[in-house]
């Protein structure tokens, strides 16, 4: 009977052993698969078209405006139609983006995303043939709705083929093509103050793109490397109070080198958020859930412009208005802010021209100001912000053909 007791103790206990050495493996295995996964051929391709993809949708979204003041003109625009040129496109862009994610669920990533980029080659080609604001409201809604259903599933889709350890680093690469949308204010800040074209305010946002691309790719690389978004987020938000409050110095006086030098502090703090943001969320949720804590990340971001253009309009032209007044000159000039810069810029050096541009340039202090308080919030925000393990294996139900052929052998 103790010769009985004895063995069975031994293989309850070496039963035991079994089923510890088969959690470890468990745990272990996800993170040497996630460590060990490299993008395919056809993997490659996928985020070619993707980054191509997001590329002209992002320009889209960001070209407008160095070239409202000259839309506003052209079509007798009022200050409110040429306002809805931006947001018509954020808003549809917001509101469609869960609805699209969630349909991808049911017919597919790739139909979805066919549909999307159709519905946005629509509304491109409505705004092309635009000759009055109706029609090229029309035309910016219909294309946001497709560019919202474009760059979610673009985020999407790689949570579908990329594990969570790695997605910063290829990611990083996609986000290369986003131009900043909410970068709203600066080409008219060059064109009002500065008294630059629409070609060269476009041309004025190189040095924050040039700042942005190095540090999206430095900082996916290191949280693929580390495992880690905590430090990313922390530093970025650092970095975008301290860029925020440069931009109030900004004045009809500051040479051309110092708002460069000043915009080249934006690029970097924005590359660290971004793309630290978006993998948290994934983290902070289930695996399986990480299609749409993507797609909310998307659809906080484009949400988020559409405030940030809003309350940032409501607040230059109130703060314009004011300046105006305080100045003696035309009051009605706060209600066609934009389409006014062209004549502001065709105007003779004069004592008068000197008060608009001063007037312009405080409104726009002003503005910078409530964007320092909302920096300075997000970054006590992001204080509270948990850490999440970013070791897990992919698990996703859709996946690509090869994939699913080599799981099923």
């Amino acid at each position: 009977m103790a010769e009985d007791k004895s063995l069975s103790e031994t293989s309850r206990d070496a039963g035991l052993d079994n089923r510890a050495e088969k959690n470890i493996d468990e745990v272990i295995e996800p993170n040497q698969s996630t460590n060990e996964w490299k993008a395919s051929r056809g993997e490659w391709l996928i985020f070619l078209c993707l980054a191509i993809i997001s590329l002209i949708v992002s320009l889209d979204s960001s070209i407008l405006g160095p070239v409202l003041p000259a839309i506003a003109r052209s079509l007798h625009g009022n200050a409110n139609e040429t306002f809805w040129a931006g947001t018509s496109y954020l808003v549809t862009c917001a509101i469609f983006q869960p609805f699209i994610v969630s349909l991808s669920d049911a017919f597919g990533r790739r139909q979805l995303l066919f549909s999307s980029l159709l519905l946005f080659t629509i509304g491109t080609i409505l705004c092309c043939v635009a000759q009055n604001f109706r029609t090229l409201l029309a035309g910016r809604s219909v294309q946001g709705i497709g560019g919202g259903g474009a760059l979610s599933l673009v985020l999407v889709i790689m949570t579908d083929i990329v594990p969570l350890r790695q997605r910063p680093k290829y990611y990083s690469l996609i986000q290369l093509a986003w131009m900043f949308s909410h970068l709203y204010y600066l080409p008219m800040y060059l064109q009002s103050v500065q008294a630059y074209g629409p070609t060269l305010s476009g041309v004025g946002l190189v040095p924050i793109i040039g700042g942005l691309i190095p540090t999206s790719i430095i900082v996916g690389g290191l949280m693929t490397r580390l495992g880690s978004y905590r430090w990313a987020i922390w530093t970025g938000w650092a970095t975008i109070i301290v860029s925020t409050a440069l931009l109030i110095i900004l004045s009809h006086t500051t040479p051309t080198y110092g708002w460069i030098l000043l915009f080249l502090t934006i690029g970097p703090s924005h590359g660290l958020v971004l793309t630290s943001l978006n993998f948290a969320l994934q983290a902070l949720a289930s695996e399986r859930d990480g299609a749409y804590a993507a797609a909310m990340y998307t659809f906080m971001r484009t949400f988020g412009m559409c405030l940030g253009v809003a309350i940032g309009g409501t607040v230059f032209q109130n703060r314009l208005l004011v300046h105006l007044v305080a100045k003696g000159l035309d009051e009605h000039v706060a209600k066609e802010a934009e389409a006014f810069i062209l004549v502001l810029n065709s105007m003779p050096d004069s004592a008068e021209l000197s008060s608009y541009r001063v007037a312009y340039a405080e409104a726009f202090r002003n503005l910078f100001e409530v964007l320092l308080g909302v920096a300075v919030l997000a970054g006590v925000a992001s204080a509270f912000i948990k850490h999440a393990s970013m070791d897990r294996a992919l698990d996703s139900e859709h996946v690509l053909n090869e994939q699913e052929e080599k799981s099923e052998a």
